[in-house]
């Protein structure tokens, strides 16, 4: 073989190589970013929902407190059930306002 046929067909070899690992790392890199939106929006709607489920317990807190009994009484209570039960309570950070602050964050 001539030298001049090797050395293009090393370079079209090399060519086609670049190619292919370019479209392998477009591919992995296209594929990750659409998980990342996935999860995106996946987290967006666990913020909705956890401020939706803090207004549901506004509401039913105020609609069974009294006279003697404030709906504030009536989380806290709850929220102590809930724990001796050996369930977990909403964190001092998981507000409603601190949802939609990151929910607006992401979008």
């Amino acid at each position: 073989m001539s030298e001049t046929l090797l050395v293009a067909i090393i370079a079209a070899g090399a060519a086609i190589l670049g190619g292919v690992v370019t479209g392998i790392f477009t591919f992995v890199a296209s594929a990750r970013q659409r998980e990342v939106e996935r999860y995106k929006r996946r987290l967006l709607q666990a913020y909705k929902d956890i401020t939706a489920f803090y207004r549901l317990e506004e509401l039913y807190s105020q609609s069974l407190a009294t006279d003697t009994r404030s709906a504030d009484a009536i989380k806290r209570e709850t929220r102590k059930k809930l724990r001796e039960s050996g369930g977990d309570s909403p964190s001092e950070d998981a507000t409603p306002q601190q949802c939609e602050r990151r929910a607006q964050e992401l979008s």
